[in-house]
């Protein structure tokens, strides 16, 4: 039963809601000085259970003049899902390289989006990433093995590869997994200079057989996706892959992701988790021989599980 069946005046709160975006809509988004107003307004809407009013949302984001409705933004990205799914390899690569409409309609929506603690968090997120690769190259002697789960667009990879200043870099290997067809073909594009050290499987994790010497197994963001049973499962299986002193590091966003209200009005919905969450979950999968600790990023919205076998 919608909330309109005991409070008469639910409908047409929500209703102001919309109309108060709609006006974002019409001056071709939000200002800088406005994005503060328009964090609160995606707070409110969130407050008046916005699943609850999925049509109303639909048919809100079918007539916003191409702020939402088309991918010509990136939260029109996020809003239709042109792959499928939400978090795809090419909205990430977008959020990567801070990709902005030529518009002059829709740039500013765009602006708003790189401004929200997602994106930040997502490039965040990437150069957690990179560092933590020139780690591994740095502290081991012999050429490393990096296994790196629903690898995406790649561009983490890339960008490890292009820049270090390790020489031993040259000799890393590293096999990216990812279901996706249209992602792989992807990075295998954008990878092609480093065809000798970087191999791709197309295939889901779970069904993937693992080699049992990876100095690193790292994955960004799958794990925001997974309920408590398929994390741990996923997080024994990727563990089991680890030579020894090799380290299983996995992403999660936490709490803090401050504008989770607007991510959830595009339906891009994420299991987010604090580090008691984490812990509890790496205890659940009871994981031998190992140390357990929990890191984050800078903006402390990202939230990583390292698990590393002794």
């Amino acid at each position: 039963m919608h909330d309109s069946a005991t409070n008469p005046n639910y409908d047409a709160g929500f209703a102001n809601l919309l109309s108060e975006l709609g006006g974002f809509i019409e001056k071709s988004g939000p200002e800088a000085h406005e994005y503060e107003r328009i964090s609160a307004l995606f707070d409110k809407l969130q407050k008046c259970r916005i699943l609850e009013n999925g049509q109303a949302i639909t048919e809100f984001v079918q007539r916003s003049k191409g702020a939402f409705n088309t991918t010509k933004t990136n939260q029109g990205f996020v809003c239709i899902r042109p792959h499928g799914y939400h978090g795809d390899f090419e909205i990430i690569d977008r959020i990567y390289k801070m990709e902005t409409s030529t518009d002059p309609a829709l740039e500013r929506w765009d602006h708003y989006f790189h401004w929200s603690s997602a994106p930040r968090a997502v490039r965040a997120r990437k150069d957690y990433c990179i560092r933590l690769f020139e780690d591994t190259v740095a502290s081991n002697s012999q050429p490393v093995r990096i296994l790196n789960v629903a690898s995406g667009p790649g561009r983490d990879v890339f960008e490890f590869l292009s820049e270090s200043s390790n020489d031993k870099t040259r000799n890393a290997k590293i096999h990216c997994v990812d279901q996706d067809p249209n992602a792989v073909r992807h990075a295998k594009q954008l990878l092609e200079p480093f065809s000798h050290q970087v191999s791709f499987e197309n295939k889901s994790i779970f069904r993937c057989r693992l080699a049992n010497d990876y100095d690193l197994v790292w994955s960004a963001g799958l794990f925001d996706y997974l309920e408590d049973d398929l994390f741990v499962r996923l997080l024994c299986k990727l563990s089991a892959a680890l030579s020894p002193m090799g380290e299983l590091v996995i992403g999660n966003f936490s709490n803090r992701n401050t504008h989770r209200s607007y991510m959830e009005f595009g339906g891009w919905r994420l299991i987010h988790r604090d580090e008691d969450d984490l812990l509890a979950l790496a205890k659940a999968a009871n994981i031998q021989g190992a140390s357990v600790r929990i890191d984050q990023e800078p903006n402390g919205i990202n939230l990583f599980i390292r698990i590393r076998k002794l």
